[in-house]
Parts: C-alpha cells; sequence; structure tokens
C-alpha cells in the first residue's frame, strides 16, 4: 500500500482500526486532521522526532516512512519510536524500536520503507516517532504543517512559527539507547506511518 494518499484520522482519536481486514488503515505520527500530504528533504545527522498521543495504546505491527526522491549515493535512513521521560515532561526517552537501515539511494529506490515491528504501546501516552537519515538526503513525504499535532505548542515569541518536531545534532547510526539532549523546536511536520495489530 502506497502512502501518498492514507486514510488519515484524528491522531487524537481514542481507537485504531486493527489489522487489514476488512480495511487497512495507516496512521501518521503526528496527524491531527485530514489534508494532503506534501513532501520535504530533511537535512541529514538531524534526529527528527515527532510526538503522538497513544490513545488507546494498542500494539503496532509497522512502522514507515515513503521516499519519493532517492537521496544521492550512500544515502541510508532509519525510523523508530521512543518514549517519553514522564506525563508531563515530554521530552523523547528510552528508544522503544529502531527500524534498522534502509537504502534510500537510487538502488533502494522510490516508495515506502516499511519495517516489521512488534511495539505494545500504553493507553493515552505521549510517544514521538523519530527520522534519521546520513550521507545524502532523500525526499519524503510528509502531512502538510496545517494538518499536524501541535503537542510541543509555540515557542516563547508566541509568533507563527510553531513547534511541530524536535531536532539535535546527530551522527547518522543506528538509533541510540536514550535520545540525545539539547533538541531544539523545529517548524514542519514529519512524515512517519505506523499500523496497528491489536
Amino acid at each position: 500500500m502506497g502512502l501518498s494518499n492514507p486514510r488519515i484520522f484524528p491522531e487524537v482519536s481514542y481507537n485504531k482500526q486493527v489489522g487489514t481486514s476488512p480495511l487497512e488503515i495507516w496512521y501518521n505520527a503526528c496527524t491531527m486532521q485530514a489534508a494532503a500530504p506534501v513532501t520535504a528533504t530533511l537535512p541529514i545527522n538531524e534526529f527528527h522526532a515527532m510526538p503522538f498521543v497513544s490513545g488507546r495504546g494498542g500494539t503496532i505491527d509497522r512502522i514507515a516512512f515513503e521516499v519519493t526522491v532517492v537521496g544521492g549515493l550512500g544515502s541510508v535512513a532509519r525510523c523508530g519510536i521512543y518514549d517519553s521521560k514522564s506525563d508531563d515532561n515530554f521530552y523523547p526517552n528510552t528508544l522503544i524500536v529502531d527500524s534498522g537501515e534502509f537504502n534510500t539511494a537510487l538502488l533502494g529506490g522510490v516508495g515506502v520503507k516499511s519495517a516489521t515491528v512488534s511495539v505494545t504501546l500504553q493507553p493515552n501516552k505521549v510517544y514521538w516517532a523519530v527520522y534519521l537519515c546520513g550521507t545524502s538526503a532523500p525526499t519524503i513525504r510528509r502531512p502538510s504543517n496545517s494538518a499536524s499535532s501541535l503537542l510541543l505548542g509555540h515557542p516563547t515569541t508566541l509568533g507563527a512559527v510553531l513547534n511541530h518536531r524536535l531536532s539535535p545534532g546527530f551522527t547518522y547510526a543506528a538509533l541510540p539507547a536514550t535520545y540525545p539532549s539539547g533538541a531544539n523546536g523545529i517548524n514542519g511536520s514529519l512524515g512517519m506511518w505506523m499500523r496497528y495489530s491489536a
């Protein structure tokens, strides 16, 4: 299934469709409302993290992102999920799952990069979908900013710039056991999808 037109329901909803029958639905980690997806080329060596609310919880069996334009020679990327430090400290904390490495260069091709996982989310918790690329960045599909979560609110200026995601500098590698400190708020959504099996 391509992610160019995913069935998107509000991420704040409590329930999630399970399995592939009669509907196979992939949820974007940050989506709050339906809107046409866009694309973006996120810089290499920046560890992008987007918060999402788990709703009823449940088990995720796939995590994915979609490459629309391949990166240059040696382009690679990973995605994953982290939990939060606590119920009132939303900063990303402990690694829940690392997708493993995807080839996002020419030989890897365009399309959905999906990893089979088995991740149980606790209900009504803030988790973090993450994306990291190295060597050369591919272009990936993502929701438009107008459809994205504002769990991080505004910066102290309270101006037009919104904090959609966090990102510290981080040299590309396997995802670390603990998310790095010192991340800054960044305007712009992140395209990371997941599918529920329970």
